[in-house]
């Protein structure tokens, strides 16, 4: 499959992503983890591990 004209992913643009990815996973850490750790008891990195087995991404 070939990228349609002008659509091209440079290492630059990948590390953007990443970066970007990378901000926002820690932003949701900050915020939701102190929630999830008080509310069910729970670290962030374990809630996204259930979220992923939920959604059928990996198994237990």
């Amino acid at each position: 499959m070939r990228d349609p004209p002008g659509l091209q992913l440079t290492e630059q643009t990948a590390q953007q992503l990443f970066a970007g990815l990378w901000s926002l996973i820690s932003a949701m850490k900050l915020h939701l983890g102190p929630m999830l750790q008080r509310e069910h008891g729970l670290e962030f990195r374990d809630f996204l591990a259930l979220q992923a087995i939920g959604d059928g991404l990996n198994f237990p």
